[in-house]
């Protein structure tokens, strides 16, 4: 009888396990520690910078353990969604708002963006919806190991009628 006694020493069980786990927008794009909590155990595991929803990563030595040995934790990565970001793999985009009187006149606005805060030039007669390209402020690529590119996209600020002074009323009024 050579078949019986299957775990002849050289087949040994699964010790790895899956999981998944949801990481905040920024921690995706700039990678960094995410705190984890699963049966009753907690660590940080590192995420790499521009990693893409539904990719997996390997926490060594989390998954069960058997004589000893001890599997890996394998986490399948969900991304949160960003109230003011889109992504397209390496591409950011984002809407900011442009006052009404830059648009018609150019001007110049301070925008916060995940990785800096930029100066943005913005030309006289900038339209609604208008993109500007701001380059390697999107995600690494980790293939190509090159960030992409971030498009900020103009939101033109109406100024309330109540607010804009008398005499420029009038003057729109009888144009």
């Amino acid at each position: 009888g050579f078949s019986q006694g299957g775990f002849g020493g050289f087949s040994q069980p699964d010790l790895d396990t899956n999981a998944q786990i949801t990481i905040p927008f920024d921690v995706a794009v700039l990678g960094g520690k995410q705190f984890v909590n699963l049966n009753s155990d907690s660590f940080d595991v590192k995420i790499p910078e521009g990693i893409e929803d539904g990719q997996k990563i390997r926490a060594k030595g989390k998954g069960k353990s058997y004589q000893g040995q001890k599997g890996d934790l394998i986490l399948k990565i969900n991304i949160a969604s960003s109230p003011e970001y889109t992504r397209e793999t390496d591409t950011l985009n984002k809407y900011f708002d442009v006052p009404l009187k830059t648009a018609l006149f150019g001007g110049k606005i301070e925008i916060k963006t995940i990785h800096k805060d930029i100066t943005l030039k913005i030309p006289q007669n900038t339209k609604q919806n208008q993109k500007f390209r701001v380059k390697e402020l999107g995600v690494l690529n980790r293939k190509t190991g090159i960030k992409g590119d971030l498009y900020l996209k103009a939101n033109i600020v109406l100024p309330k009628i109540e607010e804009l002074d008398e005499e420029l009323v009038k003057i729109l009024e009888d144009k």
